[in-house]
């Protein structure tokens, strides 16, 4: 499937469906509805009248061919127009990361500053905030409000730092590091912890 380049990769996630939805509720994000008529109808007059919808649908994006599995979200000041959120696609079968590394899910972490409209399509869309690693940061940091203990590998320049856009023509840059997050049992860690390499 070719299309318009989405938002980039900048979380990889080592565990179940479960353990990843159970972390990022604990740490205080609400999943997001399947898109359909009725939720995006929903969304439009949320959006317009500036009415609450913490579980508001996230627009498919595509990667392994397929569109998110999941995707989580945290409304700010009840306003669905500003919204952190996070899509998460899980990984086929036997499938590998450039040098050898596996994740059972990759994650695009993106925050919603406004709703306007795409460059390139001219359809009304949410324009993101230009520094993705600053919501990549954000997400880690969340997972201190959560019960469950994890292990943080910070993988630096996974991918080359650059500049670019999205496909709602956003400007987005990267510093290319890559958190691999792993929900770990209370006897082997006790706290969030980070690993750098």
């Amino acid at each position: 499937m070719m299309g318009l380049l989405g938002d980039p990769i900048n979380l990889a996630f080592i565990g179940s469906k479960e353990e990843l939805e159970q972390l990022f509720i604990n740490a205080g994000w609400t999943k997001a509805e399947p898109l359909s008529l009725h939720s995006s109808f929903q969304m439009i007059i949320a959006s317009v009248f500036s009415k609450s919808y913490p579980s508001a649908p996230v627009s498919s994006l595509f990667l392994f061919n397929k569109k998110q599995d999941l995707a989580f979200e945290q409304e700010i000041k009840n306003n669905p127009r500003r919204r952190h959120h996070v899509r998460f696609w899980e990984t086929p079968d036997n499938w590998y990361l450039p040098g050898g590394r596996k994740a059972d899910w990759l994650g695009a972490a993106t925050y919603d500053k406004k709703v306007g409209f795409s460059v390139f399509t001219g359809q009304i869309t949410h324009k993101i905030n230009s520094d993705i690693d600053h919501e990549r940061d954000f997400v880690l940091e969340t997972f201190t409000e959560s019960n469950q203990p994890v292990s943080i590998e910070v993988v630096k320049h996974f991918t080359t730092s650059y500049h670019g856009r999205n496909g709602g023509g956003d400007e987005i840059f990267t510093d290319g590091n890559l958190p691999f997050i792993k929900i770990e049992k209370v006897e082997e860690v006790t706290s969030v912890s980070t690993v750098y390499s």
